[in-house]
């Protein structure tokens, strides 16, 4: 029955086309999102070598570059004043949104309103965030340690790039936003690689089951 769920997921969740979506801005609304903003996700705990820096470095670039484009950070807020003081110094406090600690569930709904994750860390093992976002359709650009090159193909399911280098980051994060192809194919292929070699965690499943629910409700209160 395992392989059989498994399936269900991945036929179940069609991101096709989900940036565009009335689901997406549904589920945007839900959350407390503009709909016309795009938005690159951060998750983890907030201290320096999850790469939370070179991040501000990055976004520094990414904010003046595209108005449309804020951060979202969610996990443990442990060096939040450092971050802060980092963003309002650059000028862009205003377009970093702090979640904190929240549950998986509403993870999931950030996860698939984002344009996509930014996993900048300087150590790890394998990620399971980088892991559900691949589940998800949403791509990822992360850093080439741990385990995260067992998932993270560089070009293939996704964009890897070295820790503790903000310029390489800040390129490959403009590139995932640009280049369409290499989005859509990540997205398709990193989809595959979890569905072939991983079992697919039970709050995937969860996660599926949360998405249909926002479905069925929302396609029963569109007006007709």
């Amino acid at each position: 029955s395992n392989s059989h769920n498994v399936k269900t997921f991945y036929k179940g969740i069609d991101v096709s086309n989900f940036q565009n979506s009335p689901i997406r801005t549904d589920l945007s609304k839900q959350i407390q999102l503009n709909p016309d903003k795009r938005y690159i996700l951060f998750v983890g705990r907030l201290v320096h070598d999850k790469g939370i820096y070179e991040l501000t470095e990055a976004f520094n670039v990414i904010a003046r570059r595209y108005s449309d484009i804020d951060l979202i950070m969610i996990g443990e807020e442990i060096e939040k004043e450092k971050l802060v003081a980092t963003f309002r110094d650059y000028g862009i406090l205003n377009r970093v949104i702090f979640k904190g600690i929240i549950q998986y569930s509403e993870v999931a709904k950030y996860m698939k309103v984002s344009e996509l994750l930014v996993l900048p860390t300087w150590a790890e093992g394998l990620p399971n965030v980088v892991m559900e976002a691949m589940a998800v359709g949403l791509p990822v650009v992360a850093t080439d340690v741990g385990g995260i090159p067992e998932v993270l193909e560089n070009e293939v399911t996704g964009l890897s790039v070295p820790a503790k280098n903000a310029e390489k980051l800040t390129e490959a994060i403009i590139r995932m936003i640009e280049d369409k192809t290499l989005r859509e194919n990540c997205i398709k292929s990193a989809k595959k690689l979890i569905h072939e070699k991983f079992d697919v965690k039970k709050n995937v499943h969860q996660l599926y089951n949360l998405l249909q629910e926002v479905k069925d409700s929302y396609s029963l209160t569109r007006p007709k």
